[in-house]
């Protein structure tokens, strides 16, 4: 019996951590369990706190005007009065300067054509580097938290195979617990919020990554006059806090080791817990519009959950992981 309690007590140890893993996409997450001692365990649910809203910066990649057309003025018309009539026949000569004046000053109007030099900005406005890029996307998040848009945002997990028992069966039992405790693709979460609402302004997650390094890629190609924009993150190694996380500057998708070891500190039966939650490429693409407004966007989040050591009472288990995936796409109304 207590060898089947350590084993239950640490299955439910992975499936706290799964669970908590995406809480932040719920409201509210509870696992509870009753050991044979009727000791009622519960562990509550780690709730996302917002961030502050930084300020609209607008985008910063409108290029200036181009310079205007050259208009300088035609060469003088020669003069005409250099073979005179034998006769005094005024009519030639006075022609003559009429003409030619009117003539030539008209000519000064093909200026006006400049305007077709206006094609060149869209071409250079769209970013390149990922310095650039990473602007670009800061400014039309910016805009969403300023109040820009109303945001109609999915989301969805999803969990890989299991190693937690060695045994199939139990395996696929916890994963279908943990599954339960999640939104699967065909149960998505969905919250709809009204245009300059703080529901809205919340949901888009902050940007205020500053380290371009913590960027593994970053692209931006045309898409039918927008731009498509795709950001690839550095993969981060169990999270302490939001504060000293680089992805937590980018997404929101994200639980923290100061979170996990506070529920694991309130089970008496656990304790030693030596872990990682190991984030891999954490991926944003989107497409934006050169005026810096959103048109769609998704955020995915994938993390591997490996439990190097846990003590259970007397036993001590060890190399258990898990896999886990989250989505969220986001699309825009203005």
């Amino acid at each position: 019996m207590k060898k089947l309690l350590s084993r239950t007590l640490a299955l439910v140890l992975v499936l706290v951590m799964t669970t908590l893993l995406f809480a932040s996409c719920s409201q509210e997450i509870r696992v509870r369990f009753v050991t044979k001692d009727g000791e009622d365990i519960d562990f509550a649910s780690i709730l996302q706190n917002n961030a502050a809203v930084p300020a609209d910066s607008g985008n910063s990649y409108t290029p200036a005007d181009t310079a205007p057309a050259d208009t300088t003025p035609a060469a003088p018309v020669a003069d005409t009065t250099a073979a005179p009539a034998a006769d005094t026949n005024t009519t030639a000569a006075p022609a003559t300067p009429a003409t030619t004046a009117n003539s030539a000053s008209p000519a000064t109007t093909a200026a006006p054509a400049a305007p077709a030099t206006t094609a060149a900005p869209a071409a250079s406005a769209m970013p390149s580097t990922p310095q650039q890029i990473l602007d670009f996307y800061k400014a039309a998040v910016n805009k969403v938290k300023g109040g820009a848009a109303g945001v109609h945002k999915e989301s969805w997990q999803t969990i890989g195979d299991l190693n937690i028992s060695g045994i199939g069966p139990v395996d696929n039992l916890i994963k279908n617990e943990v599954g339960k405790r999640m939104h699967p693709e065909s149960d998505k979460l969905v919250e709809d919020e009204a245009k300059g609402s703080e529901e809205a302004k919340r949901r888009i997650p902050t940007c205020d990554l500053t380290d371009v390094s913590k960027i593994a890629s970053a692209t931006c190609t045309n898409n039918g006059g927008n731009y498509a924009i795709k950001i690839v993150m550095q993969d981060e190694d169990t999270p302490v806090n939001a504060s000293s996380s680089f992805l937590a500057k980018i997404t929101d998708n994200l639980l923290y080791k100061e979170n996990i070891d506070s529920e694991l500190g309130g089970i008496g039966a656990i304790s030693d817990a030596q872990y990682h939650v190991i984030y891999k490429g954490t991926t944003i693409e989107c497409v934006i519009k050169p005026d810096g407004t959103f048109v769609s966007m998704s955020h995915t989040t994938h993390a591997d959950i490996v439990v190097n050591s846990v003590k259970i009472l007397v036993a001590t288990l060890k190399d258990k992981n898990a896999h886990m995936d989250g989505f969220a796409t986001y699309t825009f109304t203005y």
